[in-house]
């Protein structure tokens, strides 16, 4: 599986791709760069929507606009116009940052938090569901990332980056409550920091591993890494499938913390990537708020 690089965006910290299959568009964000970008690969444009605040994470909604978790709150966006709703503020949240977020199946938008200053177990996990409410699902979190849920929505996949590690917990659909947790992968030596994370019809788990330059395939039944896909960069963020049959792999990249040395090893981190696979994920759920 080869990468090619669509977008040489020299993104802060790139993240959080989700595929619009009705628009055929990929949104990803900047986190730091305060950004939301729209890539669409029948035109190979990419455009940007500026934000006043960090964002971490992004999902679409039903009516076409945006659900966010931005640094200290969870928000509509429209990414025409750039206008912004606030919905729920995280007051508990002080000396944190929204990080990774992603819908489930059931419409809910499930966003967590990670600290401003490298402070561990001071995030937390939060579930906002179709009526806006806002719960917190976990806490004692230290920089909460991937998440995913298993076909059959038996499981929801969750990774808490310095841990090492991808949890499984049964998922609970009528309550957003997570229960058993289990480890079923542990990232080896020298592999970097799991981070972002997507799923494909196989139930396998890809994951996009920070400071390891690679995007891995691992099989959550047993722990066994399947394949991996190297890139020219570090700090390999987060994946997505997309593409007409959702074949194709979109992956983000970040530079925030390399030195002006690595920058000139690696001219490219912060560029979207896209690989052509053999596998094929879901489309992407939507906020029913």
């Amino acid at each position: 599986m080869k990468y090619e690089c669509l977008v040489d965006a020299k993104a802060i910290i790139g993240e959080g791709p989700v595929w619009d299959e009705r628009n055929n568009c990929l949104y990803w964000v900047d986190i730091a760069g305060c950004l939301i970008h729209r890539y669409d690969p029948d035109t190979g444009r990419n455009e940007q929507c500026t934000l006043a605040k960090m964002v971490g994470a992004i999902a679409l909604r039903q009516d076409g606009s945006l659900i966010a978790a931005l640094a200290d709150c969870l928000a509509t966006v429209d990414f025409a116009s750039g206008a912004v709703t606030e919905i729920w503020k995280a007051v508990t949240e002080d000396g944190n940052r929204f990080n990774d977020g992603k819908c489930d199946p059931d419409g809910r938008f499930w966003a967590g938090t990670m600290s401003l200053t490298g402070r561990q177990g001071t995030g937390s996990l939060y579930c906002m569901d179709r009526n806006l409410a806002v719960h917190k699902v976990l806490s004692g979190i230290s920089i909460s990332n991937g998440l995913a849920w298993s076909s059959d929505k038996k499981y929801v996949y969750y990774i808490d980056s310095p841990t090492k590690e991808i949890w499984r917990f049964d998922y609970d659909p009528a309550q957003a409550i997570l229960g058993n947790k289990q480890t079923v992968i542990r990232i080896a030596p020298g592999e970097g920091l799991p981070d972002g994370m997507t799923i494909d019809r196989q139930d396998r788990l890809w994951v996009a591993q920070w400071g390891g330059s690679r995007v891995c395939c691992y099989d959550p039944v047993n722990g066994s890494k399947v394949s991996e896909i190297f890139f020219p960069v570090e700090q390999v963020s987060s994946c997505a499938f997309g593409g007409p049959d959702l074949k194709d792999l979109y992956v983000t990249t970040a530079r925030n913390t390399l030195s002006d040395e690595a920058l000139r090893r690696q001219p490219e981190a912060g560029a979207l990537y896209r690989v052509r696979t053999d596998a094929s994920g879901f489309i992407s759920d939507r906020f029913g708020g």
